[in-house]
């Protein structure tokens, strides 16, 4: 048998990768992972839709990347899904960082400063279609200088990703604002990044403690398990053992509205609908992963409304 490489055409599996599912607030979430991977404890998101070019950055303060790991990292496919990872990393396919921007844009720009030193990659779709090549930019000092919010990099570590070509988000795939379409994008974003990484951003996990920003404004923990509140009930937890490792299962039971203060109440049911979002919390590495599901084993109704279950692997 003749083996023969056959390598898939650039232009048309680029494209399809920006289809595979993600939403604005679930890309953002998967960009953080790699913040959190890389000990970030900031994590800044700037948006400008009123530019000429409207772009969304996100910095922080992690540990940063120098340029051979920058290339790499900016490879489709950059970590084996077999590698055993750290218990901080929150990767799988090294496939996070490109698909999740590729969903929302059609440029992707990453700079990334290690030990003093500043690295730049660019990923342009445009570009690829037209060569039908995987065609990586490499920033020069310059180029880099130029990019918004470059300064938060000047005097630590760091990695800042740059969406432009804002196809996705804006309206008819122009570059201009459709109203105030992207502004309720991102108040969904704040909410949805309030209760992915609650667990973080509550400086619950051991030298963890993360804080992000939206335009300078701080996102604050959504727990749903209402655990500040003393009406609260903790029932027996159980824990599997596989591999090797503990799944801990905790049931909660949330406090009955009567035992909630109006400003909780409104809180919980502005956030955390209390019939429709019963039911298991999946957590890997305490980054929440899957919620409000009974998994197909029983069907959600208003007696088991306050009922939840957070299971951690």
């Amino acid at each position: 048998m003749r083996k023969q490489p056959l390598p898939p055409k650039a232009s048309s599996l680029s494209q399809s990768m920006r289809d595979i599912g993600y939403s604005l607030e679930t890309a953002i979430a998967d960009i953080i992972d790699n913040s959190i991977t890389a000990y970030a404890s900031r994590v800044e998101i700037w948006l400008d839709f009123n530019s000429d070019k409207p772009y969304l950055c996100i910095t922080d303060n992690g540990c940063g990347m120098t340029h051979s790991e920058l290339v790499d990292a900016m490879r489709h496919g950059s970590t084996s899904p077999e590698k055993k990872r750290t218990d901080n990393d929150l990767g799988r396919f090294g496939l996070g960082l490109k698909t999740a921007s590729f969903s929302q844009c059609r440029q992707l720009t990453v700079v990334s400063r290690k030990k003093g030193h500043s690295s730049g990659a660019v990923w342009d779709l445009d570009t690829i279609s037209e060569e039908d090549k995987w065609i990586l930019g490499i920033l020069d000092n310059d180029e880099i200088q130029e990019l918004p919010y470059i300064e938060t990099l000047e005097n630590s570590d760091g990695t800042l990703v740059l969406w432009n070509k804002l196809d996705r988000l804006l309206s008819s795939g122009q570059e201009s604002i459709n109203q105030n379409i992207p502004y309720e994008k991102i108040r969904v974003v704040e909410k949805h990044l309030s209760l992915v990484f609650h667990r973080f951003l509550a400086g619950e996990i051991k030298h963890s403690k993360l804080s992000i920003f939206i335009n300078g404004h701080q996102v604050e923990p959504f727990d749903p398990f209402c655990l500040k509140n003393k009406a609260t009930q903790q029932l027996q937890k159980e824990i599997i053992r596989m591999d090797g490792h503990e799944i801990l299962i905790q049931p909660y039971i949330l406090p009955h509205h009567s035992k909630l203060s109006p400003a909780e109440h409104d809180f919980y049911q502005d956030r955390s609908e209390f019939v429709s979002n019963q039911g298991g919390y999946v957590y890997r590495n305490k980054r929440l992963m899957t919620w409000g599901t009974w998994f197909r084993l029983i069907t959600k109704g208003e007696a088991s409304k306050l009922a939840r279950v957070r299971i951690d692997f």
